[in-house]
């Protein structure tokens, strides 16, 4: 785009160069770390219980937690997948495929990471693991992330001499 400079009309002809909003750019970069600790954190163990001598330990995976790893992971990657094309093209339907898919990824950890603490924090002879918290922490990040990353992006114009 070719346009006078604002301060004077007589002044020679520059070219604007449109670059990306840095705050955009952390946003993207945050949400697929937040992304990558989110997967990590399924793997953790998200809660413990003893009785009668015996201990048990479960994370996400486990046949206790009834297939919400996978629901999780599956989100999570097609996330990461998307946030890679988002930053590599700035495309428009990106960008909005990310802030809605992150914002539903974000959600449903978070619930999940919390409810599984307040479940587990009740029971006597059980306690919460830090998967639950890290999962649930993450994902509030990733849902920060992803409504900045769903903001119109306002490009940051740079005069060229």
């Amino acid at each position: 785009m070719i346009e006078r400079a604002p301060s004077s009309q007589n002044q020679p002809v520059r070219a604007l160069k449109s670059k990306q909003h840095p705050v955009t750019t952390w946003a993207q970069f945050t949400l697929a770390a937040a992304t990558v600790v989110g997967i990590i954190s399924l793997f953790l163990p998200i809660g413990s219980a003893a009785a009668y001598g015996r201990s048990i330990s479960v994370n996400y995976f486990s046949r206790q937690a009834g297939g919400e790893g996978l629901i999780l992971l599956f989100l999570m990657l097609t996330l990461i997948g998307f946030t890679g094309v988002l930053i590599l093209t700035h495309k428009n339907w990106a960008r909005i495929t990310v802030g809605i898919g992150g914002m539903l990824v974000g959600v449903i950890g978070m619930i999940d990471g919390f409810s599984t603490i307040s479940n587990l924090s009740g029971s006597s002879g059980a306690s919460f693991g830090v998967g639950a918290v890290l999962l649930g922490a993450t994902e509030t990040v990733l849902l920060l992330a992803a409504l900045v990353t769903l903001q119109p992006s306002r490009p940051v114009l740079d005069y060229l001499s």
